[in-house]
């Protein structure tokens, strides 16, 4: 038996449940959270450098780059791989923009991925 994590639809609330895998199955789990991993990992350089294709590949059509209240979000694949190309993100490039990323917390189950992440972006130089 193993630790799978699931989301209870009824209250929306994580939860553990012991569920007898394959090894096929468990190593497919373990690929697809390494694929995750590399996914995630590739965010920090390909904005802080404006690679606009990566931004695009990464996000499916109904995809959503959601950075919280505070700042506005993007939606589709075309507009989150325009979007580093924006006067905003290119000044933020040129004034020194660093992301920084840390593991995620990935659930899951089946074929449903549920993601958890934080991301910081950090001025790391001077202005000219």
């Amino acid at each position: 038996m193993y630790p799978i994590e699931g989301m209870n639809h009824n209250s929306g609330n994580l939860i553990m449940v012991e569920q007898e895998l394959s090894l096929e199955r468990r190593l497919r789990a373990v690929e697809d959270r390494l694929e995750i991993y590399n996914l995630i990992a590739g965010h920090p350089p390909s904005a802080d450098t404006g690679a606009s294709r990566y931004a695009e590949a990464a996000y499916t059509e109904d995809g959503v780059f959601d950075r919280g209240p505070d700042l506005s979000g993007v939606a589709g694949n075309k507009a989150i791989g325009a979007s580093p190309q924006s006067a905003g993100h290119q000044a933020a490039i040129a004034g020194g923009l660093a992301h920084f990323t840390g593991l995620p917390h990935a659930t899951i189950n089946g074929d449903a991925r549920l993601l958890f992440l934080n991301s910081d972006a950090k001025k790391i130089r001077g202005t000219n």
